[in-house]
């Protein structure tokens, strides 16, 4: 699965995707780069949601996945 981050800036060919902490704020790293940053642990859980319902519905393709800015 490809992934693009927050910014735009990168586009990464995933092979692990995990949500931590970082002071106030939740990141999504992918392959250990911060590729999205979320003021609330809910927040990072629903992109991780949406991340997973991509890969269940893209069997035998290949997509990208573009992070949504976070919510305020």
């Amino acid at each position: 699965m490809w992934v693009r981050s927050q910014n735009k800036k990168f586009l990464i060919c995933a092979t692990k995707i995990a949500m931590v902490w970082r002071g106030e704020d939740f990141l999504i790293i992918v392959n250990d780069e911060p590729v999205g940053e979320y003021k609330s642990k809910e927040q990072a859980l629903d992109v991780l949601d949406e991340i997973q319902n991509y890969l269940e519905e893209a069997v035998n393709k290949t997509f990208v996945y573009q992070l949504p800015k976070d919510y305020e």
